[in-house]
C-alpha cells in the first residue's frame, strides 16, 4: 500500500492518548523493515504514543514467530501474562501471543481472516476503543 493512501482506523488517535495517559507501556509490533515502518509512522502521526516499534529488521522475524512477540515484552521488560496484544490476523497475530501466555484483542474492523477460520481471543473488538473498557475492567 503506498504510504499517502494510509489512513488510521476511527478513533485511533483518542484510543492511543487514554492509554499513555494512563502511564501504559504500548509497543508497536510490525512486519515492515524499519525504514517503511517510519515513513508508516509518520504519516499517521502516531509514533509519539509507542515506547517502542520492533520491526523485522530487528528481530530477525516475522509474525507468527514467537521470536517477535518476546522480543517486544523483552524491551518493554513485561511478563506475557500481563501483557495484550492487540491484532487482526488470528493465524499471525492472537495464536502466536496466546502460546506465549499474552491476553489478546482481536481487532474485527481489520480482519485478516481465512475463509472459515475460527478466532479464539480474549476479546474481539468491533472498534479500537473498546479496548479502554476491556483493560480497565480488570
Amino acid at each position: 500500500m503506498k504510504v499517502e493512501a494510509l489512513v488510521l482506523y476511527p478513533g485511533v488517535i483518542e484510543t492511543l492518548q487514554k492509554l499513555k495517559e494512563k502511564r501504559l507501556d504500548i509497543a508497536l509490533v510490525t512486519d515492515a523493515q524499519s525504514y517503511n515502518a517510519i515513513k508508516r509512522i509518520e504519516r499517521t502521526h502516531i509514533g509519539d504514543y509507542f515506547d517502542t516499534i520492533v520491526t523485522t529488521d530487528m528481530t530477525g522475524a516475522k509474525k507468527p514467530d514467537l521470536k517477535v512477540f518476546l522480543y517486544a515484552l523483552d524491551i518493554l521488560n513485561i511478563p506475557p501474562s500481563k501483557a495484550l496484544f492487540v491484532g487482526d490476523s488470528p493465524r499471525r497475530d492472537i495464536e502466536p501471543a496466546r502460546k506465549i501466555g499474552m491476553q489478546t484483542a482481536y481487532a474485527a474492523y481489520g480482519d485478516k481472516r481465512e475463509k472459515g477460520q475460527k478466532v479464539e481471543a480474549d476479546i474481539t473488538l468491533s472498534k479500537i476503543s473498546e479496548i479502554i473498557d476491556f483493560i480497565f475492567e480488570k
